[in-house]
């Protein structure tokens, strides 16, 4: 990997790191004071994060963040954990057979004997 290469793969995983903190913010309704708050990291850490100012958080804010926000580091920096693409899999392919069984059973009750 060529050094321009890192420098892209890193503003992309910055970028995502923060979108998915502004997702969050968006879907818990909070503002970066509330997060400040229940986060324990200074308002002044996150506005900087936020504006791109810090480009290489610490591995603590970004666990403080994905923990305030109940979801994983993986998730919050937007990387695809293998498990975890497994662990979704295996929700739809459970789905997919509740839904099966329950077509099964509709139609079993409907036929006449």
């Amino acid at each position: 990997m060529s050094k321009h290469e890192s420098a892209e793969e890193h503003l992309l995983l910055t970028n995502t790191l923060i979108h998915n903190i502004n997702h969050q913010l968006s879907i818990h309704n909070w503002s970066l004071k509330i997060l400040s708050v229940n986060s324990g990291i200074s308002y002044e850490t996150l506005k900087k994060l936020l504006n791109g100012k810090i480009q290489s958080p610490s591995f603590y804010t970004i666990y403080k963040l994905a923990d305030v926000f109940h979801c994983s580091v993986d998730e919050l920096a937007g990387i695809e954990n293998p498990l975890s693409i497994q662990l979704r899999s295996l929700v739809d392919t459970k789905n997919q057979l509740v839904h099966l069984v329950e077509h099964m059973e509709k139609t079993l009750d409907n036929r006449e004997f």
